[in-house]
């Protein structure tokens, strides 16, 4: 639910930003509710600024995705591209484990477009069916599930966010993403280049990040 100002000219246009004066500093407002009878609805922001890490995360030393083809083992019947897992290491560490990110989320795009592609987290087995996107909040991990458009509580034998002193990661530990051929048609994207957008909030900076992996071998072909 968006905010609009009326105009001079008695025109009703969009709120891009909303900020308060605080002792003559204009800070930006994260968050606003109504109270519509009772019930509190939030309307502004509808959406949420990300920034750029660079100045924050070692972005220079992250990792460089990848395309592999599953084996055998495990493709029978799901013939596949697989992703590696990803790291982006930090400047300087940090005092403990899991103190930097509460919330965060990735799924892979195309570049040029920003259109989701459907990926197979994690494992072949049928209780990670596809999924459009994985988020972590508060702890818990789950994924977007395209047919239900409803969020499916992932496996803890496949942990997905890796908070730890010198970096954060994905899918460090045994996780990997399946682009199965034989399950999903991805013939509209072949030749294109993709990547995985991930986005995630540092308690310890306050602020919302945004980065893509990507480069140009990251392209699905047909297998």
């Amino acid at each position: 639910m968006p905010i609009y100002r009326k105009t001079e000219g008695g025109v009703f246009a969009l709120i891009s930003a909303l900020n308060v004066n605080d002792g003559g500093e204009f800070k930006s407002v994260a968050a606003a509710w109504i109270n519509d009878n009772g019930t509190f609805k939030k309307v502004f922001p509808s959406y949420t600024e990300y920034e750029d890490p660079s100045a924050y995360y070692d972005i220079a030393n992250a990792t460089t995705l990848t395309l592999t083809q599953g084996n055998a083992s495990e493709t029978t019947n799901r013939l596949s591209w697989i992703a590696n897992s990803v790291r982006i290491p930090l400047l300087s560490n940090l005092d403990s484990i899991g103190t930097d990110v509460d919330w965060s989320y990735y799924d892979y795009i195309v570049v040029e477009t920003g259109e989701v592609v459907p990926v197979d987290m994690f494992s072949t087995g049928s209780n990670q069916p596809t999924a459009i996107g994985v988020k972590y909040d508060s702890g818990s991990s789950s994924a977007l599930i395209p047919s239900t458009g409803a969020y499916l509580t992932l496996q803890t034998s496949n942990p997905t966010l890796l908070d730890r002193q010198t970096f954060l990661g994905w899918n460090a530990s045994g996780g990997y993403q399946y682009f199965k051929v034989q399950q999903q048609d991805y013939s509209s994207f072949y030749g294109k280049q993709l990547g995985l957008r991930w986005r995630w909030h540092s308690t310890i900076n306050d602020k919302y990040f945004e980065y893509i992996f990507t480069n140009e071998n990251f392209v699905l072909t047909a297998l």
